[in-house]
């Protein structure tokens, strides 16, 4: 396929919504390049200007405009240009980079229950977190995620544990799920600005933090409910287990449920709380209201409940696929997720607009290609370290 054709077929898949995650890689690797202004001009040219407050990534549906990053040699400065398409060769001063900074990724802070810290980050901590001894193989002395303790002797008896789930650190085969008081020892998995973290707790459900999330969460689960407390947002595939229902706490709301899978969003910065339901069921419990959710369904709590019943599924489970999903979305809903993911400072300089947003964007792109698409779409922007000013 030769160049040209190549980049057709970029700029088309793109503003189609078709193109592959490596055929986005690409596109954007070439639109920092200044490869790809003629072709975004071919595939807008005709398009007549959007006429409703709904913005869209997408070009040729919704806007006659199309933007170049160019990298001024030797400077680290981004400039991003917004040209009008009929008649006008000035284009318009858009946005500045001072610097990049690059995706949030697989980091996070393990809290023992002697208060003592694991730092876990690299794949190796990844995978030994999930090696089906719940968080026995990274119990111990902080930072050694071998699960070597202090405290245990050469039996790995001792309030520390071991790699083998003995003493107070136990592990997902129930050796240790209380201390010697006969209180159930609980761990606290915390994400900072730019994390993300992935952990299986010791009956085997499945649970993805967001950024800026925690889970506090028993070595072993005792008695008739399997009980965990979030902050932020969590994702949960829960085993299923007919006698010990799953119950998650994140603030006020309770959410109940046997096997399922659904999402729980509770960031303090948000209005409201939501779980979303991808699959079997579970009931959302605030105060006195109750509201039992069959999947596509979602319950919104902020003193009371109330039902979405088309809820956008996708959308609520795009974080942990990799994406963000701006559906519906007005810039300072976009610019939370933004603040959490690339642990950044949002400024508006002027008053927010009101335009809402749609189209997906992958999470492992540097925040200088985040700011590319948004700024195809008018959003002017400038980076200073870490402050992201949105100009009017």
């Amino acid at each position: 396929m030769r160049k040209k054709e190549l980049y057709r077929t970029l700029v088309h898949r793109y503003l189609n919504r078709t193109a592959s995650p490596e055929e986005l890689q690409v596109f954007f690797h070439l639109l920092e390049k200044g490869k790809l202004q003629r072709q975004l001009l071919e595939a807008t040219e005709d398009t007549p200007p959007a006429s409703s407050g709904r913005v869209r990534l997408m070009v040729r549906r919704y806007g006659a405009v199309a933007a170049v990053v160019i990298a001024l040699a030797g400077t680290g400065i981004f400039l991003l240009w917004r040209g009008g398409l009929r008649g006008s060769t000035v284009p318009a001063f858009v946005s500045v980079f001072h610097n990049d900074i690059d995706p949030g990724g697989d980091r996070a802070t393990l809290t023992l229950g002697d208060g003592s810290l694991v730092q876990l980050g690299n794949l190796e901590d990844y995978n030994r977190l999930q090696d089906g001894r719940g968080d026995a193989a990274i119990s111990g002395t902080p930072g050694d995620v071998n699960g070597r303790g202090d405290a245990g002797d050469a039996n790995g008896r001792g309030d520390a544990g071991d790699a083998n789930g003995h003493g107070d650190a136990g592990g997902a085969s129930g050796h240790g799920d209380v201390n010697r008081h006969g209180r159930s020892l609980y761990r606290l998995l915390t994400t900072p600005a730019g994390g993300q973290y992935r952990l299986i707790l010791a009956d085997g459900t499945k649970v993805w933090l967001n950024s800026q999330s925690s889970i506090r969460f028993p070595v072993a689960f005792a008695g008739n409910t399997r009980f965990v407390e979030v902050t932020g947002e969590a994702y949960f595939d829960v085993a299923h287990d007919a006698r010990r229902p799953f119950v998650v706490k994140a603030g006020k709301m309770i959410v109940q449920a046997l096997g399922t899978e659904f999402n729980v969003h509770a960031y303090g910065d948000e209005s409201t709380t939501k779980t979303t339901l991808i699959q079997g069921s579970v009931r959302v419990i605030e105060g006195a209201d109750s509201l039992l959710l069959t999947p596509g369904q979602e319950g919104l709590t902020d003193g009371r409940i109330t039902l979405n019943s088309s809820a956008d599924t996708a959308q609520a489970a795009a974080w942990k696929d990799g994406y963000f999903d701006f559906d519906n979305l007005d810039i300072q809903s976009i610019m939370r997720q933004f603040a959490r993911w690339y642990d950044i400072r949002i400024v508006f300089a002027g008053k927010p607009g009101t335009a809402l947003f749609a189209g997906r964007l992958q999470r492992s792109l540097k925040l200088s290609q985040m700011m590319t698409g948004l700024g195809m779409m008018g959003v002017h922007s400038r980076l200073e370290g870490r402050v992201l000013t949105i100009l009017p």
